[in-house]
């Protein structure tokens, strides 16, 4: 991940920047925004890279209807193994900020799904790490914003490639990777 990295989807979340990208002495903040399909930010997050890792840290929409969620520990947000089955389970508390600040334990389940080609129109995609991640609350909560089951397709140097979400899916139509334009 660096600043001005785009990746352009089909799909609802039709656009994602990387706008900032701050380096502190052991780690590295970055901000990243999600555009709809007419070019309105519909979220904001902020990953941390620790260790050579990618972690989301928070989730802000831009509804004032949902609150921002910060995570901790922070969530991986790129896959954790590269190899086929290993699972991974995290136990976060989920911080709301509105009006007042609430919390939430949450569960996350990952899995190295498959390791396998992804064709698109764009081009073959070979060996993507297919990343499961399921979100819960252990217990009950008024609203289970983040619950639901997520699957993303990696591409090495490249990162998500397919997406499907609670919300919608998605498949990369371009990217801007660096000095890297694909296709």
């Amino acid at each position: 991940m660096k600043k001005d990295n785009i990746w352009n989807y089909s799909g609802s979340m039709a656009k994602v920047q990387v706008i900032e990208e701050e380096k502190e002495a052991n780690k590295i903040n970055y901000i990243v925004v999600y555009f709809d399909s007419i070019g309105v930010p519909i979220w904001k997050e902020k990953h941390v890279k620790i260790d050579g890792k990618l972690y989301w840290a928070t989730f802000s929409p831009q509804s004032p209807f949902v609150p921002e969620i910060n995570f901790d520990p922070p969530l991986p947000s790129s896959p954790f193994s590269i190899k086929l089955g290993d699972k991974k389970t995290i136990e976060s508390v989920e911080t709301r900020i509105d009006s007042t600040v609430t919390t939430a334990k949450i569960n996350v389940e990952y899995e190295v799904e498959s390791i396998e080609n992804v064709e698109l129109p764009i081009g073959l995609f070979p060996e993507c790490i297919k990343l499961k991640m399921s979100i819960s609350y252990p217990e009950e909560v008024e609203q289970p914003y983040m619950e639901g089951i997520t699957y993303i397709w990696f591409a090495r140097g490249i990162g998500p490639v397919s997406y499907i979400m609670p919300s919608g899916q998605g498949n990369l139509i371009t990217a801007k990777i660096g000095n890297r334009d694909i296709p």
